[in-house]
């Protein structure tokens, strides 16, 4: 049960790193395709909170029968 609780704990500090990343990359993509990459943004970050939903609820179907599960693009912060 601990390595569920650390991964999970992983992959949402991972999720805030790359959040954040993305907003100061924002600005700079508003900028120089003024204003046309907000949308092209807007429409990527859909499919991801999707993604995130689905990943969250494989592990935990994936914990609930005592298997293992690593998420896919996690930074390991706690090990």
């Amino acid at each position: 049960m601990n390595d569920h609780g650390k991964s999970a704990i992983n992959f949402q500090l991972s999720l805030i790193v790359y959040s954040l990343l993305l907003a100061i990359l924002i600005i700079p993509i508003a900028i120089f395709t003024l204003g046309l990459g907000l949308i092209a943004i807007a429409v990527g970050i859909i499919p991801a909170i999707i993604l995130k939903f689905i990943l969250i609820i494989t592990a935990s179907i994936k914990a609930n029968n005592g298997e293992q599960y690593h998420y896919p693009f996690t930074i390991e912060f706690i090990k």
